[in-house]
């Protein structure tokens, strides 16, 4: 269990929204470089799209910045554990992206797999989530088109 608890989730995603331009002007004067992994979560002809409580509004893919020590793919199984309370099945490396939105220079590496279980949203980073069939995609971001890109271009098959 967090050790912020104790804090009401709703304060949690408004505190995540007030932080964003303060991390936006940070990273315009730092330019960091940040790696993660990002993992298309598929079954039955349809993947998991996520919605954050920071940044815009557009449907995304679960999945974070890479922690000191760990492989990319590690990174990819914690954060969707994280994230939603799953494991997962069977992890696909479909590639990397870079990216440099937001004054950042990123790599993303992409993953898929199949979900053990049914995805729960239990966490302040996330507004919803939800499967969308492969054919009625919603709009994403543009970060989120590359990586789906990568992963129709080297894993999926109908």
């Amino acid at each position: 269990m967090s050790s912020y608890a104790f804090i009401p989730r709703r304060f949690k995603i408004l505190l995540m929204r007030v932080a964003g331009p303060f991390l936006y002007s940070y990273w315009l004067v730092v330019r960091p470089k940040t790696s993660g992994s990002k993992v298309v979560l598929v079954q039955s002809s349809s993947v998991y799209l996520v919605r954050h409580s920071y940044g815009g509004s557009g449907w995304s893919l679960p999945g974070g910045q890479k922690e000191r020590g760990e492989t990319y793919e590690e990174t990819a199984v914690r954060e969707v554990r994280e994230e939603l309370g799953v494991t997962l099945r069977e992890v696909h490396y479909c590639g990397e992206c870079y990216f440099t939105h937001h004054f950042k220079r990123d790599t993303v590496h992409v993953y898929s797999a199949e979900p053990v279980g049914e995805p729960l949203i239990d966490c302040v980073e996330l507004l919803e989530g939800r499967w969308f069939p492969v054919s009625a995609l919603p709009v994403v971001t543009r970060s989120t088109r590359a990586m789906l890109d990568k992963f129709f271009a080297t894993t999926y098959t109908q």
